[in-house]
């Protein structure tokens, strides 16, 4: 787990002795949870997907303070797979990169650990818990079907060996399960038998990026990056291309689409500019925006309905709840901001640099009691930090081979005043 941890150490040196005695480090603070990847929700809880080994836990029943609770679940051995959980009733199941964990979250706030399956191995690519059925894509080839009535003993039901894949999204409606199988592929599956799994048809457009989908009556809806494709599936055996929807990011449409959420009314789109659309689906083979808000210059990666209220992950810029009461008026609420994972500490005076993995500069200040506060946050989306350094009123901030100098005289707002770009025949500026 990477995190900062501001501690103090003490220790004695006597010029006189040939020895030096160090006591223990003491804990006074700490920053970084992991980038934030999805989000569920139950009651006023919502649990993120972090990069940092767990599900963090958060409470957000005072919409403008969201608070992070000390219950991180963490019962995998390796990192939760992206975007692999879900709840069922009081159960939230997260997959690993090789078992499947379920937890009691009958008190939201305090989950409990109820059974881990271990697949022994077999790969598990991304996991739908739907009542007391588990569906699995796994081994990066199979369906597999569970039993999942006893959860300490679920049971095998069917397998179905398909065409591999390697960016797993599944969505289940009656008795067809979706599957994004490719970067543009999607497998229907007829599963009315649990026994024995049926291949519907695989609809593919090569020229497409698939990055989520959504299904809604008798359209697929899937994330591209110039917008959405529409797909009619009212016939799951002959699903047929519609069109795509591409839309211009500048104006109030919906570009690059990273994830979409269907609330069972309205249809949310988050674009990995961190821009947040309403999806119009009056005309359903012809969606068009209603509204949006900007929530963050941040990649949009999870949305989940949290009762009148959207919790959006925000991968390296946190948990960020959106007020949906009046879909064509969205209202930013609160959030929780700490989703970096350090990767470098530079520390001036009471001002704090952190460069995150995944793009982002995080500025704090440290108070006399040595507690950290997100003061600003400088980023680029195309690059990933390298290191920062602030000296006074001074920051250095690396991006890929990329430097950029800001004035941090208000450490709240960060002034660029030069950039540097190393290429064959050294730095090159811009100011």
């Amino acid at each position: 787990m990477r995190k900062i941890i501001i501690s103090v150490l003490f220790t004695l040196a006597f010029a006189n002795l040939s020895y030096s005695r160090t006591q223990s480090l003491v804990e006074r603070s700490e920053w970084g949870t992991g980038l934030y990847y999805d989000t569920v929700t139950k009651g006023d809880v919502v649990y993120v997907l972090t990069g940092l080994n767990q599900i963090d836990v958060i409470d957000a029943s005072d919409r403008q303070n969201p608070i992070k609770l000390n219950t991180n679940l963490s019962d995998c051995k390796n990192d939760f797979a992206y975007g692999s959980f879900n709840i069922s009733g009081n159960v939230l199941a997260a997959a690993c990169p090789f078992s499947i964990v379920f937890y009691d979250i009958t008190n939201p706030q305090s989950p409990s650990l109820i059974s881990i399956y271990d697949s022994t191995g077999y790969a598990i690519d991304g996991i739908l818990l739907e009542g007391n059925r588990l569906f699995v894509a796994g081994g990066n080839t199979d369906i597999v079907i569970f039993d999942t009535a006893d959860l300490s003993n679920i049971v095998e039901l069917g397998r179905k060996t398909v065409s591999g894949f390697n960016s797993v999204q599944l969505k289940k409606k009656g008795n067809i399960l979706y599957m994004t199988e490719l970067f543009n592929q999607v497998g229907i599956y007829d599963i009315s038998d649990p026994g024995n799994i049926l291949i519907s048809s695989q609809y593919s457009l090569p020229s497409s990026f698939y990055q989520d989908a959504q299904i809604v009556g008798d359209f697929l809806y899937i994330g591209i990056s110039t917008g959405i494709q529409v797909v009619d599936v009212s016939d799951p055996a002959n699903a047929s291309f519609v069109k795509n929807i591409t839309l211009d990011v500048d104006a109030n449409t919906i570009g690059d689409v990273s994830s979409l959420f269907f609330d069972g009314t309205t249809l949310y789109g988050g674009q990995t500019s961190g821009k947040l659309r309403v999806i119009d689906l009056t005309v359903p083979d012809t969606p068009s925006v209603s509204s949006g808000l900007s929530i963050s210059s941040r990649l949009i990666d999870g949305i989940s309905l949290l009762s009148g209220s959207l919790a959006i992950a925000n991968r390296d810029d946190g948990l960020h709840l959106v007020d949906k009461t009046d879909v064509n008026n969205l209202i930013l609420q609160g959030g929780y901001n700490q989703s970096i994972t350090p990767g470098a500490v530079s520390i001036s005076g009471n001002k704090v640099a952190i460069a995150g993995v995944g793009g982002t500069h995080d500025l704090l200040n440290l108070d006399t009691t040595d507690q950290l506060t997100l003061t600003s946050i400088v980023s680029d989306k195309y690059f990933e930090t390298s290191f920062s350094i602030i000296e006074n009123s001074l920051l250095w901030a690396g991006f890929g081979q990329t430097l950029k100098s800001y004035s941090v005289t208000d450490l709240a707002n960060p002034v660029i005043f030069d950039t540097q770009t190393l290429g064959l025949n050294g730095f090159s500026s811009s100011r």
